[in-house]
């Protein structure tokens, strides 16, 4: 079956995208970015391109770096490491971290445990210290959480300290975007040594380029759904999940077949859901809810919007092909060394990876046991003589 190769709309939709709070967190940091030691800059693996702001990135340009890309477990593996390589090129000087920060996930712990050393060894703590000392303070470390909307910032610092503080949630936590409105004051993730996080709120670019990248945005929750018409939106989904071959909505909306059009689509999600309205009319309004809804909660396939399906295609097949040289070689080094191994005489065939040198054989010497005398004979070879068959002396 073909599908739609673009996705096309008439306009851009998302001409103004900056809200005040917005503008007055980014003034912050640039008045701040003095007294700033690090950056941690969070955005979601889903759109790591999408979601890139050039605004956070110039205002705090010049300061240690780390980059976070965040709710990596909505994602397949193969397609962040290709986001990673774009990535690296674009900003190669910058660290890149990825994390997931559900308390119940088991990659959490891991990742909190790992960000703060790794900030802490891009930073230069000469020039923190020698800071302090002009200021007359006390040594600490102070790091700001930056990124774009919804993107996890606040779950992030709340991993950290259920971590390194052993407390509980130190930042509002919520799925829309938004609940950061106000730059907060420092928060005490650790005690040795001393370091605060400051969380903002989100940032976008004052304008969104065009309305692929805004639909992008409004998908994951990074602009709120009051900015944009939700059925452009599922058919945006749809055009997506059909581009990357997701096609898990066939089985759970009971469809025959992948469907390209999203009328079609929603009257099967009502009819799987029972939203009727008086009548047996469809409540459209209530399936265009529920199946983006499903997306955000990872129901409907894992993929990441920024990358074409013939790039990964193409970046899986050279991943593919350096494991096959990889176990290939290995198997010829087997082969090899069973073959050496077998010329030496020996029983035994130790591992590949083991010191195949074979070791000189030395003669046992006899261990003493109870009740047994060990002698020696001229020729120097152990005698066992034992004592309680030995005649007493006339």
């Amino acid at each position: 079956m073909s599908f739609r190769k673009s996705f096309v709309v008439a306009k851009n939709i998302f001409v103004q995208s900056f809200p005040n709070h917005m503008a007055k967190g980014l003034l912050v940091l640039q008045h701040r970015s003095p007294h700033i030691d690090g950056v941690f800059l969070v955005h979601d693996a889903r759109i790591p391109l999408s979601g890139y702001s050039d605004n956070v990135f110039n205002c705090l340009q010049g300061m240690p770096l780390l980059l976070v890309l965040n709710k990596a477990d909505l994602v397949p593996k193969q397609h962040l490491e290709l986001a990673i390589k774009i990535l690296e090129k674009r900003i190669p000087d910058v660290p890149i971290l990825t994390s997931v920060v559900g308390k119940q996930h088991k990659g959490s712990d891991k990742f909190a445990k790992s960000i703060l050393p790794t900030m802490l060894e891009i930073i230069n703590m000469e020039d923190v210290i020698k800071k302090r000392e002009e200021n007359g303070e006390d040594f600490y470390i102070r790091l700001v959480v930056a990124g774009i909307p919804n993107c996890g910032k606040s779950s992030v610092i709340n991993a950290m300290r259920r971590i390194y503080s052993k407390k509980g949630a130190g930042t509002r936590v919520g799925k829309m975007p938004g609940i950061t409105r106000a730059v907060l004051n420092e928060i005490n993730v650790c005690r040795d040594p001393p370091i605060f996080l400051v969380d903002t709120p989100g940032i976008l670019d004052p304008s969104i380029p065009n309305s692929e990248v805004g639909l992008k945005l409004a998908l994951v929750g990074t602009i709120a759904p009051s900015r944009v018409d939700d059925r452009l939106l599922c058919d945006f989904l749809l055009f997506n999940l059909n581009k990357h071959k997701m096609f898990e909505y066939v089985k759970f909306f009971k469809l025959d077949k992948p469907t390209d059009d999203i009328n079609t689509l929603l009257s099967a999600v009502c009819k799987r859901i029972g939203a009727l309205l008086p009548g047996a009319r469809p409540n459209f309004n209530l399936a265009r809810e529920y199946f983006l809804r499903r997306y955000r909660e990872d129901r409907l396939g894992r993929f990441i919007m920024d990358l074409e399906p013939e790039v990964v295609d193409e970046f899986s097949k050279k991943k593919l092909a350096e494991r096959l040289a990889v176990a290939k070689a290995r198997d010829l080094k087997l082969v090899e060394h069973e073959t050496w191994w077998k010329s030496t005489g020996l029983s035994s065939l130790p591992n590949a990876d083991q010191d195949c040198v074979p070791r000189p054989v030395t003669p046992d010497i006899a261990t003493p046991t109870p009740g047994v005398e060990v002698q020696s004979d001229q020729s120097g070879v152990p005698l066992e003589t034992n004592l309680d068959s030995v005649g007493t002396p006339v």
